[in-house]
């Protein structure tokens, strides 16, 4: 499950990242959405996917204000 902790994201808005997702459609390459959160306590928005084979790893660490900005 993923679940956006804000109105931004370092990918733009929630909702524009959920749709890129599910309309991505089927393909080796992308981990398939099962489907988006709805109802959630605190109006978060999110989706949920299915689960990734451990065989795979993370490529990097979480976005900060360093990588997200030039020097």
């Amino acid at each position: 499950m993923k679940l956006f902790k804000g109105a931004v994201t370092s990918d733009g808005l929630p909702d524009c990242e959920m749709a890129a997702c599910i309309r991505g459609g089927a393909h080796p390459n992308l981990i398939p959405v099962a489907g988006k959160v709805s109802g959630h306590p605190a109006d978060t928005h999110g989706f949920v996917m299915e689960l990734i084979d451990p065989y795979f790893g993370n490529l990097a660490g979480s976005p900060s204000l360093v990588s997200c900005t030039a020097e």
